[in-house]
């Protein structure tokens, strides 16, 4: 055999060498990479059919620290996944994998589990002492596990009140923030609306005390002299209904 021929040769096996190496690394690249995919599909999978939530309540999941290098041991059985917080699923912050072949083990992989819900929001910063009016609010999405506090879906549960410190723009409107307004005061003329089935009559009257919004108070007809008790409704506004 020639020179010539044994260059040859050794350069044929030298790039066979180098092939085989290439297949092996993306092969390995690959199913780590399907390892790390398959692994956060079963997590979310997991975390969605079993974290309770009612029908207008979302899930959002984030897992962390689970890159493109992460690879589970070998499991000859299904790969058990679990809470770390079983009582309460949505406060987990890792969710326990589980081999219970032999050899058995525990991965625990970090995760962020909120459950979101639509609640009354600010559009703007309110300060303290501003009254909360309708294009001060709207409903945006918020973890339910962050507020413990409460929350309002309702915008009429809220609207006229005060508020008790600065809210800043974006926050959910939580019972800590609001307190009642004052909004009749002893003695002030009162739009009196009175309301009997489909008819509605509008009177002036005098506030008999001071009322915040949704408070039963007193009001005098002028005309009649008669007092009668009316539901605040708004600044210097009350109702009746027959």
């Amino acid at each position: 055999m020639t020179t010539l021929q044994l260059f040859r040769q050794n350069h044929l096996k030298q790039a066979l060498l180098c092939f085989a190496v290439l297949c092996f690394v993306l092969s390995s690249h690959a199913a780590t990479s399907e390892s790390t995919q398959s692994s956060k599909q079963l997590i979310r999978n997991f975390v969605l059919q079993n974290t309770p939530h009612a029908a207008d309540e979302s899930i959002e999941i984030n897992i962390t620290q689970l890159d493109q290098n992460f690879k589970l041991p070998t499991c000859s059985t299904p790969i058990k996944p679990s809470f770390t917080k079983p009582n309460a699923p949505a406060q987990s912050t890792a969710i326990q994998l589980s081999c219970e072949s032999i050899p058995s083990w525990n991965v625990y992989v970090p995760v962020n589990i909120k459950v979101l819900i639509d609640v009354l929001t600010t559009e703007r910063t309110i300060s303290s002492g501003d009254t909360i009016t309708d294009s001060d609010i709207t409903l945006g999405k918020h973890d339910k596990n962050r507020l413990s506090d409460g929350y309002f879906k309702d915008k009429s549960a809220i609207l006229g009140l005060t508020a008790a410190r600065s809210i800043q723009a974006g926050m959910p409107i939580t019972k800590k923030y609001l307190r009642a307004s004052k909004i009749i005061k002893k003695n002030e003329s009162v739009n009196l609306i009175v309301k009997h089935g489909g008819i509605q009559i509008s009177v002036l009257g005098i506030a008999k005390s001071d009322g915040y919004l949704h408070d039963t108070i007193h009001v005098i007809n002028p005309s009649s002299k008669k007092i009668i008790d009316a539901v605040v409704t708004g600044p210097n506004r009350a109702e009746i209904n027959y």
